[in-house]
């Protein structure tokens, strides 16, 4: 569904007053207002965490838990401590998953966990002291994350995206798997806690991504659309992705924010990324 004229209209009125009048905004706030509406109008929330500043919280079941990666439950795997679904990079120290046994988790953090690290880091700090990292490794780590916190109902629809995201040959992926873009908003502001949010596409029909996945953290916004979802396989045109920097609603989310698209398809073993 596409937003009318007249929505745009008013949500972009409804920006510039917020901004308090300012005048010489009028094409920004009305392809914000439009994106905005984009988005609304075609998603709905299933997932958000806040994690930190609270109690840890756990997700899954504590007794007889099964992987969410490889399937496997005990004795064949085992799950001595309930994991993080997200690095401490992006803000998380309160949001912990049963359902991550310890040999994906070792996995991940092997092949996987450094290089979302480092790629966090180039965004935070710049050049600064940034290790080498392999941005298709980077999108895997944002992936997995979205498929620890996605109602279990959902997971169906990702059978090939878990496979995907435990694959370590990440040369081999990058020539597989096209639209694996980051969208970086960037904001005037550093969010006083960090999150990670879930939108399903409302609309089987809609040709717009399944899946979204946000990521706030400081004064970034991380949003990646969910590759390899069966319900996205019988879309007849290209998807478009809504670039919304706050996936609460219509004036819920930053005044001004500015984007980048951050191409996360490439193996370079160095992804120079600049966030100003």
């Amino acid at each position: 569904m596409r937003p009318t004229f007249q929505q745009i209209g008013e949500a972009a009125y409804y920006r510039w007053q917020r901004r308090g009048f300012e005048h010489g905004r009028h094409e920004v706030d009305w392809l914000s207002a439009e994106q905005e509406l984009l988005f609304a109008l075609n998603y709905q929330l299933i997932a958000n965490h806040r994690l930190d500043g609270l109690p840890s919280r756990f997700l899954g079941r504590e007794a007889n838990p099964r992987c969410r990666f490889c399937e496997g439950s005990a004795p064949r795997a085992s799950f001595t401590e309930p994991r993080l679904v997200l690095p401490r990079s992006l803000g998380n120290t309160s949001l912990f998953s049963h359902e991550i046994c310890d040999d994906c988790e070792s996995l991940h953090q092997e092949s996987v966990g450094d290089h979302l690290d480092e790629f966090i880091k180039s965004i935070n700090q710049g050049e600064g002291e940034v290790k080498s990292f392999e941005p298709v490794a980077a999108f895997k780590g944002l992936a997995r994350a979205a498929l620890a916190i996605i109602p279990e109902r959902e997971l169906q629809y990702f059978e090939d995206a878990i496979e995907w995201v435990s694959n370590t040959d990440h040369d081999l992926d990058s020539r597989t798997i096209g639209g694996l873009d980051c969208f970086l908003h960037a904001l005037p502001e550093p969010s006083s806690f960090s999150w990670i949010a879930l939108a399903r596409r409302i609309e089987a029909d809609e040709p717009f991504p399944y899946l979204l996945a946000f990521f706030g953290t400081g004064q970034h916004v991380f949003q990646i659309a969910m590759p390899l979802c069966v319900r996205d396989e019988d879309l007849e045109v290209s998807w478009i992705v809504p670039r919304a920097s706050s996936p609460f609603g219509v004036g819920r989310g930053p005044v001004e924010s500015r984007l980048k698209i951050v191409p996360l398809a490439s193996v370079a073993r160095r992804l120079k990324l600049i966030a100003s």
